[in-house]
């Protein structure tokens, strides 16, 4: 089910502190502000699909600021999908101020600073999007840090309208078919984008992402070898490791650091998961490819800031809270 999160269930003079306290914890280190702290709101419905965060969120009165001070201090960079369903939502970012409203999404990316600015009820879908999932599909992410697409554009549309679909029962998608499915979101999302900036890629670069594609998705499907090594992805796909090894290189993730991360999405979504939980901790580890225990709980801690223990436990906690609720939301 997805994890819910409700600022009513606080009293008025709490919500914000409350809020505050728990933005950067869930998503990413970010200051919040509110120029209201009696009329501030927050509400969020948050699932996952493959591994990506995705919900529908309603904010009022508060301001975000993401520096490079919180940059410095994170261990992920994803690309934040903004589509308002009521309001406005200022965003500021790469030199650019847009109003985001509905009839357009916005697309925000988390390694570079940015600010947004809610006053008045602003209702949205999201999804954050791991970067080199991607740029794997688009190339480099510098043309759309802060940009806005109109849903006028056909391609938009029906990529939109998939995703908020998809955020409407990503908890009840899982596996390789939920695997496909965030796919094929991410490939009509990568044609929207690629349509709306007016120009189609090379050839040569059309190749080289979807050779890249194909890497990723033959690494997706041999997570749980403890051997799978740049070598052999790239004689599945008949080139070369150092020209393997340079694709990724472009796509901003080393190999390494994808195959890691992959793994650890598969790690925290089995232990999310309260069908698995007769499942050990090792068990879980050592079916996606870790090897050792010891090192796999000081990773997964670094990534998720919580031990693997803790983590499901936290998750456990979401599912069923205490009284009064006190999870977390998704910070805008």
């Amino acid at each position: 089910m997805p994890t819910f999160f409700d600022t009513d269930d606080t009293p008025v003079g709490q919500r914000f502190a409350q809020w505050r306290e728990v933005s950067s914890r869930l998503f990413l280190p970010v200051d919040v502000a509110s120029q209201s702290i009696e009329t501030f709101r927050y509400t969020s419905a948050r699932s996952a699909i493959d591994g990506i965060p995705i919900g529908n969120s309603m904010a009022r009165d508060t301001q975000v600021k993401r520096t490079a001070r919180h940059i410095a201090g994170s261990v992920s960079y994803p690309v934040s999908l903004y589509i308002p369903t009521c309001g406005k939502l200022g965003l500021a970012q790469a030199g650019g101020e847009r109003s985001v409203e509905p009839g357009e999404c916005a697309l925000v990316d988390t390694a570079r600073a940015y600010e947004t600015d809610v006053r008045a009820e602003f209702c949205f879908t999201w999804m954050h999007i791991p970067r080199e999932r991607l740029a794997c599909r688009i190339g480099g992410l510098d043309l759309v840090a802060g940009r806005t697409f109109s849903l006028d554009n056909p391609y938009v549309r029906l990529a939109i309208d998939f995703i908020r679909n998809i955020a409407s029962v990503a908890d009840q998608l899982s596996g390789e078919k939920a695997h496909r499915v965030a796919e094929h979101a991410l490939d009509l999302l990568a044609t929207a984008i690629e349509d709306c900036m007016g120009a189609l890629p090379s050839d040569d670069t059309v190749r080289r992402s979807a050779m890249l594609h194909h890497a990723r998705t033959y690494i997706d499907h041999h997570l749980s070898d403890a051997g799978l090594s740049l070598g052999e992805v790239a004689a599945a796909l008949k080139v070369s490791p150092r020209y393997l090894s340079g694709l990724f290189g472009e796509a901003e993730t080393p190999y390494r650091t994808l195959l890691r991360e992959r793994r650890l999405e598969r790690c925290a979504g089995d232990l999310s998961d309260p069908r698995l939980a007769f499942r050990s901790v090792t068990d879980i580890a050592l079916s996606w490819g870790f090897v050792d225990p010891a090192h796999f709980s000081r990773t997964f801690k670094t990534r998720y800031g919580l031990s693997p223990s803790d983590y499901r436990a936290m998750k456990e906690l979401e599912r069923y809270p205490a009284e009064p609720t006190d999870g977390p939301p998704d910070a805008l």
